[in-house]
């Protein structure tokens, strides 16, 4: 097998078979977009690693290389960057990454010593390749609720609202932000964000409530106190996927992440909150809820009611 990967198949419905396009070892004309002298190779994300690219207006795609943390996957994937631009028939000129700076799929930038560099937020790119092959070209506010993302402030942002233009683009407004108790390892652990969620609402009592968090943090209560007291070790995050997570853990829907999915699979009455009441009866009456903000600096009130859970 010289290609580990599965082929993606398009076609028009009710259109001849044989006419399917195999997106892995065929290019694809984007409609909308010109030609350019200019090809860009861009590294996609980590958790489910992709290429892409854009060369004389064809767009070549690699298959899904799974978590770039495993060596075997990044391994294919390193090879499949070289695999593109070789049946392009040429180096890329650009090559895009992600703005993390440990992010794996950057190595494939290292492949090409020759090509500019050019680091690209995350949600960023979720907008701008929607926007791709618009016939205005004007601004437009993007919503991207995202699992995370490295944010251009050093926080993991995925629940933002972004201006983007093809001359530019800024951040107005995101989600309120919670701890990420241990780092990544609270996107793997999703009771990490629960009892993160719940220190926000209760302080230190969030230990002792009778909820799946409180009770799985329990055996950790010196080291989690600490660091969601000072940060250590616990970045911030406006992500809406870990504000998914660590309700759904309060709901004892999901103890381990196992594929991207799995929450909003597991986890359908998420806009419907107010159900999750009879959960958190300890808590005193004065807590009316919990409020997830949006922080707008632009203006003089800095943080305004978006979600709210009334239990």
């Amino acid at each position: 097998m010289r290609r580990g990967i599965d082929d993606t198949i398009a076609g028009r419905e009710g259109a001849d078979p044989k006419g399917a396009l195999y997106m892995e070892r065929e290019a694809v004309r984007l409609e909308g977009l010109p030609a350019s002298p200019v090809s860009v190779l861009a590294c996609g994300a980590e958790m489910k690693g992709g290429l892409s690219l854009f060369c004389e207006g064809l767009l070549h795609r690699s298959g899904d290389h799974g978590d770039l943390s495993d060596p075997a996957g990044l391994g294919r994937f390193l090879a499949d960057a070289r695999g593109l631009c070789r049946r392009a028939g040429s180096d890329p000129d650009i090559v895009a990454h992600d703005l993390h700076p440990a992010c794996y799929s950057r190595a494939a930038a290292e492949l090409f010593p020759g090509a500019r560099r050019v680091a690209v937020q995350h949600h960023h790119a979720h907008v701008a390749a929607a926007l791709a092959g618009r016939a205005d070209g004007g601004e437009v506010i993007g919503v991207a609720f995202d699992g995370s993302g490295y944010g251009t402030d050093g926080t993991v942002w995925g629940g933002e609202f972004l201006s983007v233009s093809p001359g530019g683009w800024g951040r107005r407004g995101g989600l309120g932000r919670l701890r990420m108790p241990g780092g990544d390892a609270a996107a793997r652990e999703p009771w990490r964000m629960g009892i993160s969620l719940l220190h926000a609402v209760m302080g230190e009592a969030a230990f002792d409530a009778p909820l799946p968090p409180s009770r799985r943090a329990a055996a950790f209560r010196p080291a989690l106190s600490a660091m969601l007291a000072t940060g250590a070790f616990s970045p911030l995050t406006s992500s809406c996927g870990r504000l998914f997570d660590a309700v759904a853990a309060i709901q004892r829907v999901i103890r381990f992440m196992a594929v991207s999915p799995q929450i909003v699979g597991g986890f359908g009455v998420f806009i419907g909150i107010h159900e999750c009441r009879n959960l958190v009866r300890h808590l005193d009456n004065a807590v009316g809820g919990i409020e997830i903000g949006i922080v707008v600096p632009q203006i003089d009130v800095c943080h305004l009611t978006f979600l709210r859970f009334d239990f």
